[in-house]
């Protein structure tokens, strides 16, 4: 009787195991779930220096300052983060939920209505019954240029007059 109680619950203990990882088209997850690591939603991070030095040290700008023109106003945030870069101050993290459609967006990005610099970002969704529908960058221009993380802070690096 024990044993009958064992193996219906290990019966269904398995089958929970064996469909929890599936994604909205019912393709299974070859792989425990617990053992899978998805990146996370994308957030672009930007140090922003203007004369050398970063324009959020001090106090000399803070978020209130800056302003995002492009479509969608509603699904975006700003947020000003501190401690990553010791002694270069914080960095701008920037995110649109609408990412997660793929696709191309571009921004205006105006600092203290007196400098600004384009944004455009180009993104492509992930697939794969774990790990699918993720937007992941694929391309990213600041001022029409192509820009790279600086490897060593992990951001992307913005200069303003």
């Amino acid at each position: 009787m024990i044993f009958r109680r064992f193996s219906l619950k290990f019966f269904a203990i398995s089958l929970l195991f064996i469909f929890s990882c599936q994604n909205k088209n019912e393709s299974p997850c070859n792989i425990d779930p617990a053992l899978v690591d998805c990146i996370g939603f994308p957030m672009l991070g930007f140090v922003i220096t203007r004369n050398g030095e970063n324009i959020f040290n001090e106090n000399m700008t803070t978020i209130e300052n800056i302003s995002v023109q492009g479509t969608d106003l509603e699904n975006r945030e700003l947020s000003l983060q501190s401690g990553f870069i010791p002694n270069e101050g914080p960095v701008l993290f920037f995110v649109d939920l609408d990412w997660d459609l793929g696709g191309n967006y571009t921004y205006l990005i105006t600092v203290e209505e007196s400098d600004s610099f384009s944004l455009s970002a180009s993104f492509i969704i992930s697939e794969g019954p774990c790990c699918g529908s993720i937007p992941i960058l694929e391309n990213i221009q600041i001022n029409g240029t192509e820009a790279f993380v600086n490897t060593e802070t992990g951001f992307y690096n913005v200069t303003i007059n």
